[in-house]
């Protein structure tokens, strides 16, 4: 164990980003402040701790985890900051054990603005009220940011850091259409409401040389839905519950407006039919973005499943795009999987019919249905007021959650036996869903290499749950568009005529 007179400094700055005034208080600032304070009393600083964008409302942050590690591996006697409240402004309870932690160790908490040492009682009684005090502030700064916010929805003031595309945001954060880009906006509404494909108008927006919000150098199909979603052209400005629906002056009109989301719901909803046998696992070893499942039809008529490349990205075009028939591709896979040596399944036997079973789950299913549409129809909430709205929406999360609870109380333990089958024999009576979400607790992703010569087995890569690389392509992340390399987890293909070759 350190010497008594040996303690560690550790400094918290919540956001670091153009701040400045007596609010902000520097990590320079605070070094000072502990330091001096070490130098009156003879205290060495063992080490310096310091978190910059960290919140106080959570007691789990890189440089104080790395502090009490050093503590409970008796590598210093205790923590020095500055003030308080940059040790912590969480709950008092989550704070108080904080230091109840520290004192059951034999360490010492000194802080310099009060001059206190809480491994005494009247240390212990001050920090009680000090750190109520700081959790109040707390509170307050957010309850204030919460008006804040509503205030300037009530003004018009556009809340979300990007200005959406078609606009251009004034000094006092309202927006205004923006000359250049508001008409070609308005027309990408026309073309869906016609019945232009999503494809379609990505295209448009890229020919007329419109730049989105985020700078991507094309216009991914994803990104042309956000605008047709976007309420912000219909004049509405938005910030969690507050709307002030004529914040600014719109783009396109109100009928457009709902001309465009009926042509988006032409097609069979997703959540409504069977997704593609491989969806969300086959990615192209192009770029590593997943593929996209489609149809296409042969020189016979016949409709074929086909999985491919979108190319284009919003983070770049794929240098070398892969398709492959679901024909082709799913035997190899489904072998695969059912040759894995792990490939067995336990099932738990049941005392209930499942008839009796189906019925609870079909009740649950239209309860879940009607809490989605009462939730999220608008309408509702104008005409019954916030109060009576939120009584009914209360009511119906109850009658949901009342209804899953049936089904799992009819279900109840079992007592028959679990039955051990290989997943070879259970396999045929499984839907497609099922089978996706068993050969995605084994395999991270499916990779695809081009070679239209080469065979099936050639061309695939299973990469194992848990080995994919962390940085990989997924929806609401933004990675670099990069081939699958050598370097990637198991990235090891037989070589094979008419491949590409590896880089």
């Amino acid at each position: 164990m350190p010497e008594p007179t040996t303690l560690d400094g550790y400094i918290r700055v919540s956001q670091v980003r153009g701040r400045d005034g007596e609010s902000f208080i520097s990590p320079a600032v605070q070094r000072d402040q502990i330091q001096q304070w070490a130098n009156l009393r003879g205290v060495t600083i063992g080490e310096w701790h310091t978190d910059l964008d960290q919140t106080g409302g959570t007691l789990s942050r890189p440089a104080l985890d790395a502090m009490l590690e050093r503590i409970r591996n008796g590598q210093t006697s205790g923590v020095v900051v500055a003030r308080l409240d940059r040790l912590s402004r969480a709950g008092v309870a989550d704070a108080l054990k904080l230091v109840q932690d520290l004192s059951d160790q034999g360490a010492q908490l000194a802080v310099v603005d009060l001059g206190i040492d809480p491994t005494t009682m009247f240390g212990e009684f001050a920090m009680t009220i000090m750190l109520a005090l700081a959790r109040m502030e707390r509170r307050r700064i957010a309850e204030n940011w919460a008006t804040a916010q509503a205030r300037a929805v009530a003004r018009g003031v556009h809340i979300a850091s990007k200005t959406p595309t078609g606009y251009l945001r004034r000094q006092d954060g309202r927006l205004e259409p923006n000359p250049d880009a508001a008409p070609t906006i308005a027309e990408v509404f026309r073309m869906r409401a016609n019945g232009s494909s999503w494809r379609e108008i990505a295209d448009y927006l890229d020919g007329q040389g419109v730049v989105g919000p985020y700078g991507a150098p094309q216009w991914a199909t994803r990104a042309a839905t956000h605008i047709i979603e976007n309420r912000v052209y219909l004049g509405e400005a938005r910030s969690g519950e507050n709307v002030n629906r004529t914040a600014h002056e719109p783009i396109i009109d109100r009928a457009t407006w709902d001309a465009a989301q009926q042509a988006r719901g032409v097609s069979v909803p997703r959540s409504s039919r069977e997704p593609a046998a491989l969806a969300g696992l086959l990615r192209c070893a192009g770029c590593r973005f997943l593929l996209k499942p489609d149809r296409m039809t042969s020189h016979t008529g016949e409709r074929l499943r086909i999985y491919r490349c979108r190319g284009r990205h919003a983070a770049g075009t794929c240098p070398d795009r892969v398709a492959t028939l679901e024909r082709v591709v799913w035997p190899h896979v489904e072998t695969a999987f059912l040759a894995r040596d792990d490939a067995r399944v336990q099932l738990a036997g049941t005392n209930h019919a499942p008839a009796e079973i189906e019925a609870l789950e079909v009740r649950a299913a239209t309860a879940d249905a009607e809490l989605a549409a009462y939730r999220d129809d608008e309408r509702i909430a104008d005409t019954l007021g916030r109060g009576r709205y939120v009584e009914g929406l209360r009511a119906r999360v109850a009658q949901a959650d009342a209804a899953h609870a049936a089904v799992a109380a009819r279900r109840g333990p079992s007592s028959a036996l679990p039955v051990d089958l290989a997943l070879r024999d259970l396999w045929p009576d499984l839907n497609v869903t099922e089978r996706l979400k068993l050969m995605g607790e084994a395999w991270a992703c499916i990779v695809l290499r081009s070679g239209r010569h080469a065979p099936i087995e050639d061309r695939v890569l299973f990469v194992p749950a848990g080995a994919a690389p962390a940085d990989l392509p997924r929806r609401g992340k933004r990675f670099p568009l990069r081939p699958w390399g050598l370097d990637d987890p198991g990235a090891v293909w037989k070589p094979a005529p008419g491949d590409l070759e590896e880089g």
